[in-house]
């Protein structure tokens, strides 16, 4: 579309300059016609007398010249001037009182100089205005798209919200249902049937609570205050380790490593980044440090598992994304996306380093300075 308009003004500037500089052209060969004509009644033409030393004409003395007119070398300067530009050249000729100058008549030149200005001024006008009801239509319809993307986003929180609480309840009697049939005797058969739907269960609740998450991150506002990353991380630590205690999960923090953040917020990002890491890194031990780089700290989760493919990496932060290779493993494909948005939500950035062996999630965060 914006070509088209382009290529529309250019189209309309380049007739209308074309134009009038045909006409131009046509007015000054006219008026070169005239003066080779020597026509001094022309309405075109002005009849000057020759300036003093100027050449003489053939078979006339320079002794017999006649004096420039007082104030000639002052007189006529404009038509002078755009006969110049114009490429007509006055005519010297010889009369019965003595030898004149033919040069293009000021009004002439004026009146088709003028009227060619005055179109080329036309067409850049015609093409501003063109071009900004073009913008101001263009604006108009980007900000009818951005409204529209404001309130599909509007309803996906809402949707996100409104699932959760509406899922979290029947989940809730499901899984009390699960706990008493659970304690009726039954056989083997039985018991890996009551595994599967507490697994099942468990899957939609951390699905459920997730989507809440997500929805709360987007509708509220944080609570921000200065937290100590060591603290957290070791709390997020020890929670995936009463969860996970076959696995070796190590935490490196420096103690300066302060941020201004909401705790929960931060304590999500880690917890997400860390259960993933066990969950995709299964045979993997799993190191968690903290750092201080400049005026920044620096929170990495690094795994020596499988690593992500290259091709995969721009998509793992799209809600519900879930590797081709990970379809089977349990997990719901929002844990990145929360991590993003927490990140977003505190200016922060958050960076995946992987080759084919090894994963390196990286969040940056400013450093807070110390109160008081």
């Amino acid at each position: 579309m914006t070509r088209k308009i382009f290529l529309q003004h250019l189209v309309l500037v380049a007739a209308v300059v074309a134009g009038g500089a045909l006409a131009w052209t046509w007015h000054v060969r006219s008026v070169a016609a005239t003066l080779d004509a020597h026509d001094y009644a022309s309405p075109d033409v002005t009849v000057t007398r020759m300036p003093f030393g100027a050449p003489s004409l053939p078979g006339m003395p320079p002794e017999t010249m006649p004096p420039p007119p007082r104030g000639h070398e002052h007189a006529d300067w404009f038509s002078r001037a755009v006969a110049d530009f114009a490429h007509i050249r006055p005519r010297v000729i010889d009369t019965s009182e003595g030898p004149v100058v033919l040069v293009p008549n000021r009004a002439a030149l004026a009146r088709w100089f003028f009227i060619d200005v005055a179109i080329c001024f036309c067409a850049i006008a015609v093409t501003v205005v063109n071009a900004w009801r073009a913008y101001g239509a263009a604006a108009a319809a980007l900000a009818r798209r951005l409204a529209e993307r404001e309130a599909a986003a509007a309803e996906y929180q809402r949707f996100l919200a409104d699932a959760g609480h509406e899922l979290r309840t029947p989940l809730t009697i499901l899984s009390g249902y699960i706990d008493v049939l659970d304690g009726y005797p039954h056989g083997d058969e039985q018991s890996r049937v009551i595994v599967g739907m507490r697994t099942t269960a468990a899957r939609m609740r951390g699905l459920v609570e997730k989507m809440l998450l997500l929805s709360k991150l987007e509708s509220t506002a944080p609570d921000a205050k200065i937290v100590s990353v060591p603290e957290v991380t070791r709390e997020v630590a020890e929670t995936m380790r009463l969860q996970h205690p076959a696995r070796d999960i190590a935490v490196d923090c420096d103690a300066r490593a302060r941020v201004r953040i909401d705790e929960d917020d931060l304590y999500e990002a880690e917890r997400n980044l860390l259960e993933n890491a066990l969950r995709y890194a299964p045979d993997s031990p799993v190191e968690v440090s903290a750092s201080v780089l400049d005026d920044a700290v620096e929170i990495a989760v690094t795994d020596s598992g499988p690593g992500i493919p290259p091709d995969e990496q721009p998509l793992i932060f799209e809600r519900f994304y879930r590797g081709r290779d990970h379809i089977d493993r349990e997990g719901t494909g929002l844990g990145l996306a929360i991590v993003r948005r927490i990140v977003e939500r505190w200016s922060g950035t958050i960076t995946i380093e992987s080759g084919s062996e090894g994963t390196r999630a990286i969040l940056r965060f400013p450093l807070a300075a110390s109160e008081g």
